[in-house]
């Protein structure tokens, strides 16, 4: 697992170079635009929760249906451990968002466009004898970083509430937050 860890930041680091080397072309999100992705987080559970921090990985789908404004489906999956101390648990963790994106394109930011991700979804942890899908709130901010007309990076950050459901989890309402790293390509609808 450590080697797979280790890979991914390599990766991740480089692409986050790529920016400085001269392009200058920034990725556009017209009316009609798609977005598809791979995303690497790390998610920092309250303490309560009983889960330790996690590291997911996933994709995600967006539609932009006017310029600013669109509609994304987020997935992820990981695995953590307890954060009890003597316990042996682990949690297969799914993570599955329905969200709305509002882009902020301003003139003369060159490369960078901020965003704002307002969302619901599932959060399923699964300690191998029971299963908690848990209704989930979030709301973030990020950027986006272009590499080339048709792809950029993107750093998100957002805070989640999510209510465990006694057997997996405590039975409470816990905050978490997760800082997402991703890569987007964007193709657009001819439209």
């Amino acid at each position: 697992m450590q080697r797979i860890r280790w890979r991914c930041v390599m990766a991740l680091s480089a692409l986050t170079l790529l920016p400085s080397a001269g392009l200058t072309n920034a990725a556009e999100i017209d009316q009609g635009t798609w977005e598809a992705g791979v995303l690497v987080a790390i998610a920092n559970y309250a303490n309560d929760s009983t889960l330790d921090d996690s590291i997911t990985y996933g994709g995600r789908g967006a539609y932009f249906f006017r310029a600013p404004h669109g509609i994304e489906l987020d997935l992820s999956t990981g695995s953590t451990d307890s954060n009890l101390q003597g316990s042996n648990a682990t949690f297969d963790l799914t993570k599955v968002f329905l969200n709305y994106i509002h882009n902020f394109q301003m003139k003369k930011v060159g490369r960078m466009m901020p965003l704002l991700v307002v969302g619901m979804g599932k959060l399923n942890v699964d300690d191998g004898t029971t299963s908690d899908w848990a209704t989930t709130m979030q709301v973030g901010a990020g950027t986006r970083v272009s590499i080339s007309p048709r792809s950029a990076l993107r750093f998100d950050a957002t805070v989640f509430r999510w209510r465990g459901d006694g057997d997996a989890t405590p039975r409470n309402s816990y905050f978490s937050i997760e800082l997402t790293v991703g890569w987007s390509f964007f193709i657009a609808s001819g439209a």
